[in-house]
């Protein structure tokens, strides 16, 4: 089996649809003890590269997958005429600066690959998209740095101790205070 160097492990995960950024970064730093700043970069690029791969190739390999095959152009049709129908005035409204924050959201189903689907299903403009996309992906790294060194930081300080233990007496007293209030 090939075993590939951290680098490139983090790098992989980065292209990802789901895992993608909000992984990549931790799986860097936490796992394979890469620096934040290498485990940010690399991830960054990955995802840059993908976002440009899917700007350039979604619209085609869709539209050749949908000449293809008479069942994905049919339930491709269904999922994306209804998606236009039901968001079109939110992408109309909100533009831009709305993917750019949809995609510097650091949660499942929020970043890259979902921002490029959206650009292509509204027929957004790619270089302004490629822009707000990018920003997105920045900002998205950033928070997951910054997560990722918080939660670093606590594990080796005994921080999850002291968080567990302060979400113990916030539970204590909340049922302590409804049992008195409903009894």
């Amino acid at each position: 089996m090939i075993e590939l160097i951290p680098e490139i492990q983090v790098f992989i995960v980065s292209l990802l649809p789901i895992a993608g950024i909000r992984v990549s970064i931790p799986l860097g730093v936490s796992v394979l003890g890469l620096s934040w700043q290498l485990s940010f970069l690399i991830s960054l690029l990955g995802g840059l590269v993908v976002l440009i791969f899917l700007l350039l190739f979604l619209e085609p390999v869709t539209d050749l997958v949908r000449s293809i095959s008479g069942l994905a152009d049919f339930v491709a049709g269904k999922i994306f005429d209804k998606t236009r129908r039901e968001k079109k005035e939110q992408v109309e409204k909100y533009g831009y600066p709305a993917l750019a924050l949809f995609t510097a959201v650091p949660l499942p189903f929020s970043g890259v690959w979902t921002a490029c689907l959206v650009t292509y299903l509204f027929g957004l403009q790619r270089k302004k998209a490629f822009v707000a996309i990018s920003i997105g992906a920045l900002i998205s790294a950033g928070a997951v740095v910054g997560l990722t060194v918080t939660g670093e930081t606590l594990a080796e300080n005994g921080g999850l101790r002291l968080v567990g233990a302060v979400l113990l007496i916030a539970l204590i007293y909340y049922y302590s205070s409804n049992t008195k209030n409903n009894g």
